[in-house]
């Protein structure tokens, strides 16, 4: 049960006792400050570690790509190396094709050189 707000007659104003009472009832706002506060920290906190999270993830990125392009200029030098070598391979190919060539067409021709077996000319 409630007390009836005792008044002094001299200033019109409640006593102390029920002041008191007053200020327990009255939301402790210092507390709910420090509440929001912390909540506030909390959602700046998760703001900050998904800027950090996107900031972490770009520079993968951009590190992954880099490799990429490290690993894309291996590439193009094993190509030119490979070019040079297949350059070569035909160069070598296409002597050993005139060199058979001489050789049929050396094979085709009538001999004018002394005959091996018995040192005269071959009949023709």
């Amino acid at each position: 049960m409630s007390e009836s707000p005792s008044v002094d007659s001299d200033t019109a104003a409640p006593t102390p006792l029920i002041l008191d009472d007053i200020d327990a009832q009255a939301p402790d706002f210092g507390k709910e400050a420090l509440f929001l506060l912390k909540k506030l920290e909390i959602v700046t906190m998760h703001f900050e570690a998904d800027r950090r999270v996107k900031e972490a993830k770009r520079l993968s990125a951009a590190g992954e790509i880099e490799n990429l392009r490290q690993e894309v200029a291996g590439l193009k030098l094993k190509i030119a190396n490979l070019q040079e070598e297949t350059t070569i391979t035909k160069m070598k190919v296409r002597a050993m094709e005139c060199w058979a060539a001489g050789l049929k067409h050396a094979a085709q021709a009538p001999h004018f050189g002394p005959d091996v077996n018995d040192g005269k000319p071959q009949a023709p």
